[in-house]
């Protein structure tokens, strides 16, 4: 995949697809449906490709996008791209729940996040947690995050994206597909 375009799956969800090997300089002409798309809050999200260890830094792309789509898009980083020693994608880290999606054996292995790696995300696990949390429903939701008790955000998280308040970037390249279909899939539920 070069560049960006954008599909609508299912007729319910536009899909911005961009590579971040070969980020384009300006969006094109897909930008005119994705602002139709987020006057009427329907779901959107973005997909990142060729997330490899020599291209664009996903927290980049993302920030690369925003600037494209403008605030009215909240943009949030669901998963962070975990590499192998070759630089390809290997797993994925999902930061609301801080786990370790491992795909490297070429079948799925989920773990709690270690240590090193609880530190290394710490501030966009915090992000998406505070966007989540503020937009919630319900001010429980709120309390609880700043009373740093443990808080379930998976169910906000959903009602969120399928109500177009929030846009998840995901990285996905053969990892990552059943993430993406996980979260299609919260909208017919």
């Amino acid at each position: 995949m070069a560049g960006a375009d954008v599909r609508v799956i299912a007729d319910r969800t536009l899909v911005l697809e961009v590579s971040a090997a070969d980020l384009p300089d300006a969006p094109g002409s897909w930008l005119t449906l994705w602002d139709e798309w987020t006057e009427d809050r329907r779901p959107r999200l973005i997909v990142v490709h060729d997330v490899d260890a020599s291209s664009e830094d996903l927290e980049d792309v993302a920030a690369v996008c925003q600037e494209w789509v403008g605030e009215d898009s909240a943009l949030v980083l669901r998963y962070l791209p975990l590499h192998d020693d070759d630089g390809s994608l290997a797993g994925l880290l999902d930061l609301l729940t801080e786990e370790v999606r491992d795909y490297s054996s070429g079948r799925l292995k989920v773990s709690q996040c270690d240590p090193e790696h609880r530190a290394l995300t710490a501030d966009a696990r915090a992000d998406l947690v505070t966007i989540v949390a503020t937009r919630a429903e319900s001010d429980d939701v709120l309390d609880a995050v700043l009373r740093l008790m443990p808080v379930d955000l998976r169910g906000e998280f959903a009602r969120q994206f399928a109500s177009g308040e929030i846009v998840p970037v995901i990285p996905v390249d053969g990892v990552g597909v059943s993430e993406l279909q996980d979260l299609l899939d919260t909208l017919s539920g």
